[in-house]
């Protein structure tokens, strides 16, 4: 590979390294990946005192306490207050997320071989029309290498002979063939049909007029499915009608309130701004992230991939409204937001950390002609 070769070449004009990759698990990872090829080619230098490690440990169990060569910078956004704040506060890697990644991975690896095999043994026979003409040789599979089974993508092989496809899903993969399954099933079984229902149009007193909603009982639709509404035949229907004369009077006899909270939004993960731009902007959910990467490249953005929908309690939220205050469109609503609320409102902190990056907000103002 020529990237491990670039790093070797880079680490001989280098005397430490600053390892600035992602700030989550995997990020860790690849920190040490990184240091593989970095580390056993730093130049000397006598103001980096090294203290040998002695507990002869692995190499990745080590965060480096004792090497003032190895840095680790953690950030999410690349505005510049995030990246000086991140180059002061310099730490060490950490041993235990990256081994947790490794263990992800084996997991992943395991799980995904099994049931590749439960698949395959179980589906083979039923859906081999579907997949290529059997070929005798070695199968070709659709993922190469170790990424097909231990990321969870779906891959088909040949096979041998005339033993059929081998149809390959890992644990990532698994839950979301579950639901293209369910989707396809309820496609299959569909059938259109034509049904009625009733409007009424109500006067509850002169002058003003209220459309009313007739909504009809419902019924079960078989297991496991939601209860659907009945369907009424248009005669059933015109002869309910015929037995009330127009302009009758109606009657309520029963009224039922039902008071709802409207709980605050939490911060927004990638799963709220994918389903928010396609919601508002009508975005397709791949080009959503090339935009949210483009605008976190230019610094704009914070890291737009993340599960976390908590702020960080170390997030000034009344500095980054106050960033937007000369904006054209929502300036006033800022300004609005920093008289009404008082500074303790702004640290509650709600959601959930789930240990990746921060939620996504933006960490700069710019006007659509910036954009």
């Amino acid at each position: 590979s020529l990237l491990p070769e670039h790093l070797v070449q880079e680490a001989k004009q280098s005397h430490l390294v600053v390892l600035a990759l992602d700030a989550d698990r995997e990020g860790e990872s690849i920190c040490y990946e990184v240091l593989e090829s970095v580390l056993p080619n730093l130049v000397q230098h006598n103001l980096l005192a090294t203290t040998p490690n002695r507990s002869n440990c692995d190499p990745r169990d080590d965060n480096h306490s004792h090497d003032a060569r190895v840095w680790r910078a953690r950030f999410s956004s690349l505005a510049p207050g995030d990246l000086r704040a991140a180059f002061e506060s310099l730490t060490k890697p950490s041993p235990w997320d990256a081994r947790a990644v490794e263990a992800r991975q084996v997991i992943d690896l395991k799980v995904g071989v099994a049931l590749t095999r439960l698949i395959t043994t179980a589906l083979r026979e039923k859906v081999s029309d579907l997949a290529p003409s059997n070929e005798v040789g070695k199968g070709e599979a659709a993922g190469k290498g170790k990424g097909s089974m231990d990321k969870g993508k779906g891959g088909k092989d040949k096979g041998k002979g005339s033993r059929g496809p081998m149809f390959s899903y890992g644990p990532c993969q698994t839950p979301t063939l579950a639901f293209c399954t369910r989707q396809w099933d309820k496609v299959l079984r569909f059938r259109r049909e034509v049904f009625h229902t009733i409007e009424l149009d109500a006067s509850p007193r002169p002058g003003r007029t209220v459309r009313l909603e007739w909504l009809p009982p419902t019924g079960d639709s078989g297991a496991g499915e939601e209860p659907s509404m009945l369907r009424f035949p248009k005669e059933q229907l015109e002869q309910w009608l015929a037995g009330i004369p127009v302009g009758s009077p109606a009657t309520v006899t029963d009224c039922h309130h039902e008071e709802r909270t409207l709980e605050q939004p939490l911060a927004l993960n990638t799963v709220a701004l994918l389903r928010a731009a396609s919601t508002e902007l009508g975005l397709a959910p791949q080009r959503c992230m090339q935009v949210a990467e483009q605008l976190y490249m230019a610094g704009l953005l914070t890291y737009p991939r993340t599960e976390t929908t908590r702020y960080p309690a170390s997030l000034d939220i009344a500095g980054c409204i106050k960033e937007h205050q000369r904006h054209n469109k929502w300036g006033n609503w800022c300004r609005q937001q920093l008289r009404q609320r008082p500074m303790a409102a702004w640290a509650e902190r709600r959601g959930e950390d789930r240990g990746d990056h921060p939620p996504i907000f933006p960490v700069c103002c710019a006007s659509e002609h910036e954009l």
